[in-house]
């Protein structure tokens, strides 16, 4: 088994032309969320073109093949964070990256967001290789991606699903969301 490599699905499409970009996303299964294979199949490749969010492709190559195992989506978005919903500590720290906002005790902050996220189930390949390894990949970009641009922090959301908050926790995310209401997705950061 390789180190996974990714590719951005912008540069797919300069490769290989949209049509056949379509073709390698249509091969994407994920019967854990349907949304995500509906996402991956139907919406990446407009997003990428219009600049919303960039999907990267996730392949490990086994025996000389190379595997669609996984991807991932970034996007920069503004994260408010309100200084009761987080400790100290972690204000602190926001404050030095972020926009003060005193009446509000907030800060707004421009920074990465994993906005998708999901191993490939087809033919099996979601076995080559596990949702940490794949998180760590999508960390390491936006770490790469942070040192040409500024920046130190990074964030999720994800459904209030007792299994994923212990993935995302156990992979160092810290909730900043205290507050969240049913139905409303929880929110979490880390620095990258």
């Amino acid at each position: 088994m390789s180190i996974p490599s990714t590719i951005n699905l912008l540069d797919i499409i300069d490769s290989v032309g949209e049509d056949a970009a379509r073709s390698i996303l249509a091969s994407y299964l994920c019967p854990l969320n349907e949304d995500i294979e509906s996402f991956v199949r139907g919406k990446a490749v407009g997003f990428a073109k219009q600049g919303i969010a960039q999907t990267h492709l996730v392949y490990l190559t086994v025996d000389e093949q190379s595997y669609l195992a996984g991807f991932f989506t970034l996007a920069n978005k503004v994260l408010v964070i309100k200084e009761s919903d987080v400790s100290k500590s972690v204000f602190k720290r926001a404050r030095r990256f972020g926009l003060y906002d005193e009446s509000a005790r907030s800060v707004s902050i421009a920074m990465p967001l994993v906005a998708q996220f999901g191993k490939n189930y087809a033919d099996g390949r979601d076995l080559l290789i596990s949702g940490n390894d794949l998180l760590e990949v999508a960390c390491n970009t936006v770490a790469a991606i942070q040192r040409d641009l500024s920046g130190k922090l990074m964030y999720l959301e994800c459904e209030n699903n007792p299994a994923l908050v212990s993935f995302y926790e156990g992979n160092g995310f810290n909730r900043i969301n205290p507050s969240s209401s049913a139905g409303e997705l929880l929110q979490y950061m880390r620095r990258s």
